[in-house]
């Protein structure tokens, strides 16, 4: 499989990030590996550049940082209306946290039939709330801080402050809530996000996670 590497070329880092990325890349059986790092000049030379190499390659990788480069983001914006696979590098820290909301999504999305972007919506549909407060629970019982978790439902810190007293009330006195959130958590334990990170809703999650990074 063919993978073409993208960061910004402005960062400092981007030499060793590029070495780190090829060799990660490399142990996951990646035959080719390419690397963008031009400024083109023109929108023109810009588009046909980037078309080239996008038609050599199956799937873009994303430096730390290409955020900062208005280049990758329309890079990354070409990718996807090719088709291609958009994968992410982060460090650990980010990259643990991921993993786990990600399989904390993917298992409500097993139990309630909606994804991440439904339940994080401003919907006050009670099934959405209760994927919510589930969403809540698992989040505070991994340790992310009310502000993580309040970023992450595109909520304050306020309505993150009230969820954590209605999780509790919602598992103490409603018994239907209880038997959603015991479905949710056996999905939970049985549920691995892939090696990639391509989960249903993860360039959502990540863009979360860079953005609060950033």
């Amino acid at each position: 499989m063919n993978v073409l590497i993208v960061g910004d070329p402005n960062d400092p880092l981007i030499d060793q990030k590029h070495k780190a990325a090829e060799s990660e890349l490399k142990k996951r059986l990646f035959t080719s590996v390419g690397f963008c790092r031009h400024q083109a000049t023109n929108q023109m030379e810009y588009f046909i550049l980037n078309t080239i190499m996008i038609n050599q390659c199956e799937t873009v990788y994303l430096l730390e940082g290409w955020l900062n480069s208005t280049g990758a983001v329309r890079l990354k914006k070409l990718a996807e209306d090719f088709g291609l696979k958009i994968m992410y590098s982060l460090n650990g820290y980010w990259t643990k946290i991921l993993n786990e909301i990600t399989k904390i999504s993917n298992a409500i999305e097993s139990v309630f039939g909606f994804s991440y972007s439904k339940f994080t919506s401003k919907s006050r549909e009670r099934n959405y709330y209760y994927a919510r407060l589930i969403f809540f629970g698992l989040c505070r019982k991994h340790g992310y801080s009310l502000d993580l978790i309040a970023m992450l439902l595109n909520r304050d810190h306020t309505t993150a402050f009230r969820l954590n007293q209605s999780f509790d009330d919602e598992l103490k006195f409603n018994q239907d809530f209880k038997s959603l959130n015991e479905k949710v958590l056996a999905a939970f334990s049985n549920n691995n996000p892939d090696d990639y990170l391509s989960e249903k809703e993860c360039a959502l999650i990540i863009n979360k996670l860079r953005n609060n990074q950033l």
